[in-house]
């Protein structure tokens, strides 16, 4: 980059190393009436791919509360939320000031409630579909692997 005196700043916007952004996310699904498990689906506003409700830690909430509200934002569920992690995985998120990491960890969430209004009601897309559908449509190993694995506890 050059400034009006001609002098070069190499790696002037470069940021230094950080630590992975938090957050926590829910796989929400639902045991239909025949035992049938269905996982809650939802679109990401930028690419608009399938995935989970997930989004960064608030300060008041654990990890599990904080997975339980953005499935509450972003598809207006309810349900009763695992205490402990099902898993974790990390992705890259492109950003105005270059690649960040996000560190997401996931926790069941068994839907008992789905509410008509919702925080992002208009803003995504929502789908209930089949473990092993859900499976196919997340890109995430990990999410997959956890849907099916959800299928496999409800065959038992």
């Amino acid at each position: 980059m050059r400034t009006a005196s001609g002098t070069v700043f190499e790696k002037s916007h470069v940021l230094p190393t950080r630590q992975p952004r938090l957050q926590s996310g829910a796989l929400a699904y639902r045991v239909e009436r025949h035992g049938k498990v269905r996982v809650l689906l939802v679109r990401t506003r930028r690419s608009k791919r399938w995935s989970i409700p997930k989004g960064e830690l608030k300060p008041a909430l654990s990890m599990p509360e904080n997975a339980a509200n953005e499935a509450f934002e972003e598809a207006g569920v309810r349900g009763e939320v695992a205490t402990a992690s099902s898993g974790m995985y990390r992705r890259t998120k492109r950003t105005w000031y270059g690649d960040a990491i996000i560190e997401i960890w996931v926790y069941r969430l068994r839907v008992t409630e789905q509410l008509r209004q919702f925080p992002e009601k208009g803003q995504r897309e929502t789908k209930w579909v089949s473990c092993s559908t859900a499976a196919k449509m997340l890109r995430e190993p990990l999410l997959a692997e956890l849907c099916l694995a959800l299928r496999r506890r409800a065959l038992q």
